[in-house]
Parts: C-alpha cells; structure tokens; sequence
C-alpha cells in the first residue's frame, strides 16, 4: 500500500498510509473494532478502491492480480446440500475444470488436510473444526499466492480454536503461501506471525509494526517464551492508554 487515503462518506479511515507485505509472510492485522481492519481487506482484494494512492501486488494493481488473492471469510461458507468434496472443488469448477478432473485434483489433498475419509460427508456431519479445515482447503485450491483470513478460527471453541491454530502454522510452511491474517485475539496473532500490525482509532497514517521474535517451527507452548510475553506486555499498555482496554 502506498500512500494510501481512504475514507466513507465524510469519515477519513486511513491518510497517506503505506506498508508492505513480503513474499511467504504471515502478517497478522489486530486492534479495535471499527478500526478499519475489515476495509483494509476490501481495499487489498479491489472490492473497494482508495480516493488517493495504491494497493500493489508485485507491483501491479489489485484491481488487475487476476484472482491471484484469495480471501476466506469468518464463516466456512459451505454449501449444505453438496458434499465435502463438491465443496472444495467449487473454486475448480468456476475455473472452468470439469467436475471430474477437479475430484482427482482435490481428492489427494484431503488427507494432508485432517480430512481424510470425509469425502462423501456433508457439513452437517463435521465438527467446526473440521468445516474449517475444508474451507480453508477451498480458499488453498483457488490457487491465490495471497490468503487473506479473516478471523476464521471466531466461533470455534477454545481447544479446538489452539488445536486449528498449530495446524495453520504447519500448513502454511507447506503451502508457501502469503498469509494476512485478521483477528481479534491478541496471543493468537503473536503465535501464528512473523509481524503485526496494529490498528487504532481512524484516521490512521500508519500502522503500529511488531516483529514477532520466535523462531519457526512453533507450538503452543512458545506462548509462554519471556521474549513473546514481553510483546505482549508492549501491545496491552498501547491497548490501555487507547482505551481499548
């Protein structure tokens, strides 16, 4: 984003901002809400366009990356009537791939997604967990070298919202994907990133940058590294002096 100025009727979001995200990154997006982190996503996918500045990929814009940006929303989104592998191929078919072709595609990739066996299943049968597993399997097919994720583990229970965590770290080492990642969930952002950026109250010049000093690969129980804990100490007193807190 470069230079970037944004604004919804007389109500200014973001002024000359700029940032930059880095190839194979995972950034997470974290602060209050109605920050703008939900329009910050809206301007990176082209659903919105900025009054002044650009959003770039590689250095062309948005409105042109030619799906080359996948976005998977808060909710699975799955369809209930098709089963779970019509539902992963969803993003093969509106390519134009043949059912079939798009199945023997799609199929080997459900083991290395937990998903194994549940082919002919139905949403209605799978634990949320599970269901996000398949979305996220979905959004990976669409092929997109960057994956914007919008506080997908919300709803889940606390378990599996740790369990769903540790498993994104591993898949997106596979995947080689860029990840950005919104949430509202302050030691989510610090276990799953390489740098978070942190909203405040709009209008907005900048973005608060935090590098996350953890090496990969990573679990659970990194959270509780002095290094980690000392960033978040950090993060909770700007929260309190914004009165986020």
């Amino acid at each position: 984003m470069k230079n970037l100025h944004f604004q919804y009727g007389k109500e200014a979001i973001f002024e000359d901002l700029s940032l930059q995200v880095n190839q194979e990154e995972f950034v997470s997006v974290i602060g209050p809400s109605g920050s703008g982190k939900t329009t910050l996503f809206r301007l990176i996918t082209g659903l919105e366009a900025p009054q002044q500045g650009e959003v770039l990929l590689q250095g062309k814009a948005v409105t042109s990356a030619g799906g080359r940006i996948g976005y998977m929303p808060q909710r699975d989104q799955l369809m209930p009537w098709r089963t779970i592998l019509e539902n992963v191929i969803l993003p093969l078919e509106l390519q134009g791939i043949r059912k079939k072709e798009a199945c023997e595609k799609a199929l080997p990739l459900l083991a290395s997604f937990g998903l194994e066996g549940t082919e002919h299943s139905y949403p209605g049968e799978l634990s949320g967990g599970m269901r996000q597993r398949v979305s996220f399997l979905r959004a990976y097919l669409t092929g997109a070298e960057v994956l914007l994720l919008d506080e997908p583990f919300s709803a889940l229970d606390a378990i599996t919202r740790l369990s769903m965590q540790e498993w994104l770290t591993a898949q997106w080492t596979k995947w080689k994907k860029t990840i950005i990642f919104i949430t509202h969930d302050l030691d989510e952002a610090l276990f799953l990133s390489d740098r978070v950026f942190v909203t405040s109250t709009p209008p907005m010049t900048s973005l608060k940058e935090l590098q996350i000093p953890l090496a990969r690969p990573r679990t659970m129980e990194d959270v509780n590294d002095p290094s980690l804990l000392q960033v978040k100490r950090e993060l909770l007193r700007q929260f309190r002096a914004e009165g986020v807190l």
